[in-house]
């Protein structure tokens, strides 16, 4: 079969893209070689699998050319075209996409060649693209929408100035600024936000140890202010969005603490209406992935979470921008339905939710939500036969699986497992914490105080004495353990056993 960048490409196509393409390579425009369109039509017989044994190289320039004998060299070239040719149409697919792109381009070819009454009709479209009102509609990041439109409007002032002679207005020079001051702080806000996200494995990381943080800690509070109070003039809704950003940079920078997590989160809820989708989104992954990673919080960290799940169902947040999820992304839910008691919503959103997960950990991902759907319906020796399928290469989704097993041994009434998986799994943490990874320190902690509790009700089951339930109980209430709901669930059977 021919094993080629064009297959990749032709896979991922939709059956309206199949027909566009075949357009596409009709046109004189990006196409001059008469082989290729007979070179797809002759693959495409095979989509969407594009698996076929007829895509062998010697099989495809039989049905190109039949009266010829085959060459290497020819075929070769025209697999290469019909590769360029496929990658210059999904480029342009993706730019048709980009309205603001295809103007900010078209405002500046006009601007090049002086077509000053062309110029200024476009002008009034500016206007439509640039207000209030549009931003909500915006399907590009928000920081890549402000690099455009101050690039129009300095195109604009620029043009007013050389070509027309005329002083250009204050008020394009100002939306000039504010689009690049919200543009490039936003944007150096989401890379240092990433710098730090994708570091947390860097032993000796010191706390400012790139670009984006320093400009940034540079930045007054009160300069912060004033900035904010001067886009603020032309535009509440860029006030809006950029607020958002700076207060979930001090959210998640060195200093970052409870109270500023908390402005945020509240800030984004209720301001949350005029902000396009994907800013939405992002900004509800910065909010998780704080909460999840803040060591400090002083409120009810598991309690918050649940919150922010639950906003991101209502608003349909679940898959990132491509329409893709991963087994990180993917599996925290499987966690709160577990928690939540939520077996039958747990078999809806596995159903639903299955299709988008990346082929990568699709399978580990699904052994692992059918497995926490066997324990939510007491069937725990199938939960336990998926789970020992299960093999995932982080360390946050091994101690998992780890974790669920002492809770299958403990519905399983079953103590010399629970002991035995304790011992190993003990020795997983040990290697774990050797590692001196930063962000596993909390990790571990959670766990080992989860390990010692269900230990301790293996043995209050034995002597179910309200004075020591009582005990437990208050004990746990204070510790940053996993599993608590499903703790305390225990708790309270064992409570009406001892009545």
């Amino acid at each position: 079969m021919l094993k080629s960048t064009v297959i990749s490409i032709l896979r991922s196509f939709t059956k309206e893209e199949i027909i566009k393409f075949d357009d596409f390579l009709k046109s004189p425009y990006f196409n001059k070689k008469s082989a290729v369109p007979l070179l797809y039509a002759a693959i495409k017989k095979h989509y969407p699998g594009l698996d076929s044994p007829e895509l062998e190289k010697e099989k495809l320039w039989c049905v190109i050319h039949p009266a010829r004998e085959y060459n290497y060299g020819v075929m070769k070239n025209l697999i290469h075209e019909l590769t360029k040719l496929a990658e210059q149409f999904i480029t342009q697919e993706e730019y048709r996409q980009n309205e603001i792109q295809e103007f900010a381009n078209l405002y500046k070819a006009i601007a090049n060649r002086n077509l000053k009454t062309v110029l200024d009709n476009k002008g009034k479209n500016l206007e439509k693209v640039s207000g209030d009102d549009y931003l909500k509609k915006i399907n590009i990041p928000i920081e890549e929408y402000f690099h455009m439109m101050a690039k129009v409007y300095e195109t604009k002032v620029w043009n007013t100035h050389f070509h027309a002679l005329k002083v250009s207005s204050v008020e394009d020079r100002y939306l000039t600024e504010d689009n690049f001051i919200t543009g490039m702080l936003i944007h150096l806000i989401t890379i240092n936000y990433s710098t730090n996200l994708f570091s947390l494995d860097v032993k000796n990381k010191t706390d400012i140890d790139n670009a984006a943080a320093v400009i940034l800690e540079s930045i007054t509070d009160g300069n912060f202010e004033k900035i904010l109070g001067f886009i603020r003039k032309r535009s509440e809704a860029k006030y809006i969005i950029l607020k958002c950003y700076l207060l979930a940079y001090k959210a998640y920078c060195k200093n970052g603490k409870t109270e500023d997590l908390m402005r945020l989160k509240d800030y984004f809820y209720s301001n949350g209406s005029v902000m396009p989708v994907l800013t939405i989104r992002d900004m509800d992954v910065m909010l998780v992935n704080t909460f999840s990673l803040m060591k400090d919080f002083t409120g009810d960290k598991d309690k918050e979470l649940r919150e922010v799940y639950k906003f991101k169902i209502k608003n349909e947040l679940i898959l990132d921008r491509n329409r893709q999820i991963n087994s990180l992304q993917f599996i925290p839910w499987l966690v709160i339905f577990f928690e939540e008691e939520q077996a039958d919503d747990l078999r809806l959103f596995i159903n639903h939710y299955s299709k988008f997960l990346i082929e990568s950990d699709k399978n580990d991902s699904l052994l692992l939500a059918e497995s926490i759907y066997n324990i939510l319906k007491n069937d725990f020796g199938n939960a336990l036969s998926l789970l020992s399928r299960v093999k995932f290469d982080s360390f946050v989704l091994k101690n998992l699986i780890k974790k669920l097993t002492l809770l299958i041994y403990y519905e399983m009434q079953d103590y010399e497992l629970f002991l035995q998986s304790c011992d190993a799994h003990n020795h997983f943490l040990n290697y774990a914490e050797k590692e001196n990874k930063v962000e596993r320190h909390d990790n571990i902690k959670r766990t080992r105080e989860l390990m010692k509790s269900v230990n301790s009700l293996y043995i209050l089951r034995d002597n179910p004495t309200k004075e020591k339930i009582h005990y437990i109980e208050s004990e746990v209430h204070n510790l940053k353990m996993d599993f608590k709901k499903w703790f305390l669930r225990k708790i309270e059977e064992l409570k009406n056993s001892s009545r």
